[in-house]
């Protein structure tokens, strides 16, 4: 702790950032950092100053308040107070604007309110396994050489079959505009959520959207033999080869300047997912973020922090994740409920020297016209995640470490009969994307996207559609616990 300063080097202080303009208009724009370093070296050649050092900025405050100071200085504190106040407000606004403020018992009233839908299994799926679905006849006519004939990236895999949609096969066409909880009618298990204008911030969706397309651009695919892009974002377990638990490392250049551009596209995407994530916890069935909070949980993986460039830390020690509802400790169980995380049966207290090994909260900064919305001890997004453009894939089903999986269709363009729309093809279901459209569905069930209405050589077609998601490989957690060994 710092000695508490002589009155008279208080006084000295204050006069020296009343004759510094600089000095005075950091105060004012209230950016503390700028201010504090320029304290420091305009110190330095003070004499009876230097040995001291500056003051921290509360400190620097604290004085002010309690003395008389020179117009100068007041009227810059004053614009700092101003300033503040006006932040404060535009954050809340945004929050408001953007639906990331809701209250768990908003979330469960907005949930309430969705049509829930009950659903015959098939006896048969539709769209069948590994067929690639057009929407039309001239979507079909795009695609059938590539799909059928072209060389394909890996030649191990079976080539997909293509079809035409037939309409009539669908057990339920779900609207573009149509939100909707779709339940298996035998069981009553939640199979599919669909919610449409998830967001509503138009500013926010264009940040999103610059981002993912920022992104997809610097990166390779993930799954070259698919239309489109799939840009696996956040830490990977590596070659199936050559396993290792890394940052992701899939840029289509290596020269220092893409390095320097994927270091900032890696910031810009972990901010994107952790907000993606916030608004998933706000919108979603508890069952669904439980799952993926009991995976991170039983495991204590790291979380998507820029690689190493969030400022990331646990609170207070304790990873904020399920804990026992029998748990004597208050402190884990208020923070499970700030997180939105259901405590139950089945979900063993954490290991609290494991999860000091990783670290599940930082700070994350966001800017959307002329303010800058900074979130601090905020809970990061899940380690691994997906940003893609155009993307679709044949009907398939896989498996992942937690039972949903999450998508977020950020922007959709306005072509007519574009294709790239969701099928839950295990009960004949198609969702008609539209922009600002969250998904939540069961990877292990059939599912797929419908080709895009774009020719496969068209480098920058018409129609785009840009989304993200979170998936996670199987083979994650495996490299997670074999890198924690080897620490």
């Amino acid at each position: 702790m710092a000695k508490k300063a002589r009155p008279s080097s208080i006084d000295a202080f204050i006069l020296f950032i009343q004759s510094d303009a600089r000095s005075l208009q950091y105060i004012a724009e209230n950016d503390d950092k700028k201010f504090m370093a320029r304290l420091a070296r305009g110190l330095s050649s003070s004499r009876e100053l230097a040995p001291r050092g500056p003051p921290n900025m509360r400190t620097f405050l604290s004085w002010c308040s309690s003395r008389e100071i020179p117009l100068t200085v007041a009227a810059a504190i004053e614009h700092r107070k101003h300033k503040l106040a006006e932040a404060k407000f535009a954050k809340r606004d945004f929050l408001r604007n953007s639906a990331l403020s809701w209250t768990r018992k908003q979330t469960d009233i907005f949930m309430d309110s969705i049509p829930k839908i009950d659903v015959e299994l098939p006896q048969t799926p539709y769209p069948e396994f590994n067929c690639a679905i057009a929407e039309t006849e001239s979507t079909f006519n795009l695609w059938s050489k590539t799909l059928l004939k072209d060389k394909q990236p890996d030649a191990r895999r079976k080539r997909s079959t293509i079809a035409v949609l037939d309409q009539i096969n669908l057990v339920y066409d779900l609207g573009p505009n149509d939100s909707a909880v779709f339940r298996d009618a035998r069981s009553g298990e939640t199979v599919m959520v669909v919610i449409r204008h998830v967001c509503g911030n138009t500013d926010l969706l264009t940040w999103m959207d610059t981002t993912i397309t920022d992104a997809c651009a610097e990166r390779n695919s993930i799954r070259k033999e698919d239309s489109g892009t799939l840009a696996q974002m956040g830490y990977s377990a590596g070659a199936r080869d050559k396993e290792r638990f890394n940052w992701v490392l899939n840029l289509r250049s290596t020269t220092p300047q893409s390095r320097s551009q994927a270091a900032i596209s890696d910031l810009n995407s972990s901010v994107a997912f952790a907000l993606f994530w916030r608004l998933a916890q706000k919108h979603l069935l508890r069952e669904i973020i439980d799952d993926f909070a009991q995976y991170m949980s039983s495991i204590a993986i790291k979380r998507m922090d820029a690689n190493g460039q969030l400022s990331v830390k646990t609170r207070n020690g304790v990873h904020p994740n399920p804990t026992p509802s029998n748990s004597t400790n208050p402190e884990p169980a208020k923070l499970a409920e700030e997180f939105y995380i259901k405590p139950g049966k089945n979900c063993p207290r954490p290991n609290i020297i494991e999860h000091r090994r990783n670290e599940v909260a930082g700070t994350y900064s966001i800017s959307i016209k002329d303010h800058v919305f900074t979130f601090r001890d905020a809970e990061l997004a899940p380690p691994t995640g997906v940003m893609g453009e155009n993307y679709s894939r044949a009907m398939h089903d896989e498996t992942q470490p937690h039972k949903w999986a999450v998508s977020w269709t950020v922007s959709r363009g306005n072509l007519k009969d574009a294709g790239c729309n969701f099928y839950l093809a295990r009960y004949g279901i198609r969702v008609q994307m539209s922009s600002d459209t969250m998904i939540a569905w069961r990877p292990t069930d059939l599912h797929g996207t419908s080709l895009p209405h774009a020719d496969p050589k068209d480098k920058n077609p018409e129609f785009k559609q840009r989304g993200m998601a979170f998936v996670t490989s199987s083979r994650l957690s495996r490299v997670w616990n074999k890198y924690l060994a080897n620490k």
